[in-house]
């Protein structure tokens, strides 16, 4: 059975591809080993609730409505405003963070005179970043076309984005510490991103994101599509194949070229391009295989750092937020001012992250019910890999330990909801172990690959093969990963032109 192009893996980055491709009026064969599209992102439903495995917020929608635009499937989705965007509770308060960035800027000030210097400054040069990301965004990931790279060259040789380079690199603790004294706010400041010890992008971008008002969430309220089905629908539109609940077991390699896919029941399909859209290291090390592969090439995959994983307990609760005062903002909780407490593995004391995806959308959760859930991290290894056996396979102490991690979390955030326990009606616990065996991504990662030096790879070792998704370029989050779609199936189309 001959392709054009063959997509392995159903994910954001290979739905958009195949989308393209497909709309192009090539031949092509996209397969999923799941029952659904949609990788990290989706939704799922148990009970009368909805969940969504990690899309509450969604930001750089202007390309991402480019790119619906041009598939014809605009129509199929609705952003809408996500403000205010974070309420940032610490033992000594709440710290509002909206599109009123003034409001929260000052606040801050108020509360932590010492720094004030630093926080204006700070403010002022995440600002100015959002701009550079914004000229970044449209000059290199539109078409990402060798002059795009020489445009973006030139602007960051010639220091039009002083903001990108001054902060290229460094880590949050790097800056942080450097600029203010506060413990507290420093916290607060923390809070904004991923981790102390990884970069200070995150938290630039979310103070730039609220300035520009760029940040949203898709609502299905008036009958609208998530993204995964709506690039799914655009596809099938197209005349474009689908094969869902199947597992590609090789890459077939002839020449040090990908000319076919070998699946689990020993079909083959064979195409001129192909990509995948799955965790890179079962990509390379398991579907192409080693003796494909360049020894230097091996060691440089092989050396690199992954983003960790994560844990999300989701509940369905008669609980009222919105007579609260919640207006679907996301909670970050901080139990503790100590830094290491507040990053660290201990769940009385860790920060969590409380989302209401039905404040926002009430299809989530039936009448007079609302959804919570809440995030935090423990690593992939955690009490010897959850005490799962030597396979990973899950046993009664796995189920056991899930259950005490559940009740100490609920314990933790009593000091948000009291009484949360008197109004739970269904719980589902995700763990790194349960991340890793939906999408396949190594340990779970939710991310791929750890940014920085070598940190993405852009030269395929074999012709004829691409990777998309957020183990690709140009990296992980949503509007990255379709960019990467973009990329790809734009480079494939042009070649063959």
């Amino acid at each position: 059975m001959k392709y054009d192009d063959i997509i392995i893996g159903g994910g954001l980055g290979g739905l958009v591809a195949t989308a393209f491709l497909s709309k192009a009026k090539r031949k092509v064969l996209l397969i999923e080993k799941n029952a659904n599209c949609g990788g990290c992102i989706v939704e799922y439903k148990r009970k009368g609730f909805k969940f969504d495995s990690s899309t509450h917020w969604i930001n750089n929608v202007k390309m991402i409505k480019r790119f619906l635009a041009e598939l014809n499937a605009e129509e199929y989705v609705e952003f809408k405003k996500f403000d205010p965007m974070m309420n940032i509770i610490t033992t000594n308060g709440q710290y509002l963070l909206s599109f009123d960035v003034e409001d929260f800027k000052e606040k801050l000030i108020n509360k932590f005179e010492d720094d004030k210097d630093n926080i204006i400054l700070f403010f002022e040069e995440a600002k100015k970043f959002g701009d550079e990301m914004e000229l970044l965004m449209n000059s290199s990931f539109k078409y990402m076309k060798l002059m795009d790279f020489v445009k973006f060259g030139m602007n960051y040789v010639t220091n039009k984005m002083p903001v990108i380079r001054k902060y290229s690199g460094k880590k949050a603790c790097d800056v942080i510490e450097s600029m203010f004294k506060s413990k507290e706010l420093k916290n607060i400041l923390y809070s904004l991103g991923t981790v102390p010890d990884r970069s200070i992008y995150p938290i630039l971008c979310k103070i730039a994101w609220a300035y520009s008002k760029n940040y949203y969430y898709l609502t299905k309220e008036n009958g609208k599509d998530n993204l995964p089905e709506a690039l799914e629908r655009i596809t099938l539109e197209n005349g474009t194949q689908i094969k869902k609940n199947t597992e590609v077991v090789k890459i077939i390699v002839k020449d040090k070229k990908a000319v076919g896919v070998k699946c689990k029941d020993g079909t083959k399909y064979y195409g001129r391009n192909i990509i995948s859209d799955i965790d890179a290291n079962a990509t390379y090390f398991k579907l192409i295989g080693e003796k494909n592969l360049p020894e230097k090439f091996i060691r440089k995959i092989k050396d690199k750092k992954i983003y960790p994983s994560y844990c999300r307990i989701s509940l369905g609760v008669d609980y009222d937020f919105a007579k609260m005062g919640y207006k679907g903002e996301t909670i970050t909780f901080l139990p503790s001012d100590d830094l290491e407490k507040v990053f660290g593995y201990d769940l009385k004391y860790c920060r969590k992250s409380l989302y209401f995806r039905s404040l926002h959308d009430r299809s989530y959760a039936p009448e007079n019910f609302n959804t919570l859930e809440i995030g935090f991290r423990l690593p992939y290894n955690y009490m010897n890999y959850w005490k799962t056996d030597f396979d990973r396979t899950r046993n009664e102490q796995y189920y056991d330990l899930k259950k005490i991690v559940v009740e100490e979390v609920l314990d933790s955030i009593s000091t948000v909801f009291p009484d949360i326990r008197e109004h739970i009606f269904f719980t589902d616990f995700i763990t790194p172990i349960t991340y890793e065996r939906y999408t396949g991504n190594t340990e779970g990662s939710m991310m791929g690959w750890e940014e920085g030096k070598g940190g993405i790879l852009r030269k395929e070792p074999i012709k004829n093969f691409y990777r998309v998704g957020h183990w690709s370029f140009p990296g992980g989050g949503i509007p990255r990963v379709i960019a990467s779609g973009k990329i790809v199936s734009d480079m494939i189309i042009s070649r063959e032109k």
